[in-house]
């Protein structure tokens, strides 16, 4: 069944494999599942985020608490409700969310334009596949720049490049 999954996802193209293999680490490892996946894609997809975490500084739940000075006792739950209003998004890393600094302004609070930006993609890249979607060179963009390049010079270009990008998506 895993390699039937993993075969459909790659016609689909990196981004479906992605998904799939987002779903299934969501599958509790005592279920015995991911222990069926070829390794190389596992491999492959652990690098990738690797190398993106290296390249991207992303804060904890706790740490954008303390940057905007909130004394909760649940910085989680202030990081959920951002995420419910569609004001940041996280990636996981094992068990940590690990939220992208680079949606925050100087204050620690989001950067409004990531509400239009996860909205236009919702239910089309999330995650993991938003945070590449915008750090990896779009031709949307002269000279192949990333959309998050763009972000503060013509956020409404990289929102409607969202909204484009939403409608050609597979998955």
């Amino acid at each position: 069944m895993i390699q039937q999954a993993v075969a459909a996802a790659e016609r689909f193209g990196p981004e479906a494999v992605e998904r799939t293999l987002d779903q299934l680490q969501q599958i509790p490892p005592e279920a015995g599942i991911s222990d069926n996946l070829p390794a190389s894609v596992t491999e492959r997809w652990a690098e990738i985020r690797k190398d993106w975490l290296r390249r991207h500084r992303s804060l904890t739940a706790a740490e954008i608490a303390a940057l905007v000075g909130s004394e909760t006792a649940n910085p989680s739950a202030l990081l959920n409700g951002w995420v419910s209003a569609k004001r940041v998004f996280f990636v996981q890393d094992g068990a940590k969310r690990l939220y992208p600094e680079f949606q925050l302004g100087p204050s620690g609070q989001p950067k409004e334009v990531f509400r239009s930006l996860i909205t236009a993609l919702q239910g089309k890249r999330d995650g993991w596949h938003l945070a590449i979607w915008l750090t990896k060179p779009n031709p949307e963009f002269g000279h192949w720049q990333t959309p998050l390049e763009m972000l503060d010079r013509d956020p409404e270009a990289v929102v409607a490049a969202a909204k484009r990008e939403a409608q050609e998506a597979v998955l």
